[in-house]
């Protein structure tokens, strides 16, 4: 008795056109509970996120990458290197809407 039965495949998707725009984030918050400042430790002379930004850079399917975070710290180390950044202060820790049992 054969078990296996034939699996549909995906359509192929369409080619990307210049109109779409491949936006990658990266989330960098510094006040973590578990690890705070994680984003700037220093990793071989460059903080974490600054090597994350650097290798996601090198993504060919990204037309966009953006840092989002809400610390100037993690701001300044990104655009040093040329990151584009968007910086909320104070943004809103999702724990605080969830808040473990």
């Amino acid at each position: 008795m054969n078990l296996t039965r034939a699996v549909p495949s995906l359509p192929p998707s369409p080619p990307l056109s210049a109109s779409h725009e491949q936006l990658g984030v990266i989330p960098a918050r510094f006040a973590s509970t578990r690890f705070p400042g994680k984003p700037l430790v220093m990793i071989a002379g460059k903080p974490m996120i600054v090597r994350t930004y650097l290798q996601a850079k090198k993504a060919s399917k990204l037309t966009r990458l953006v840092v989002a975070t809400d610390d100037i710290r993690i701001k300044e180390a990104c655009e040093a290197v040329g990151a584009e950044v968007s910086h909320k202060p104070g943004t809103l820790n999702l724990k605080t809407l969830n808040p473990a049992p």
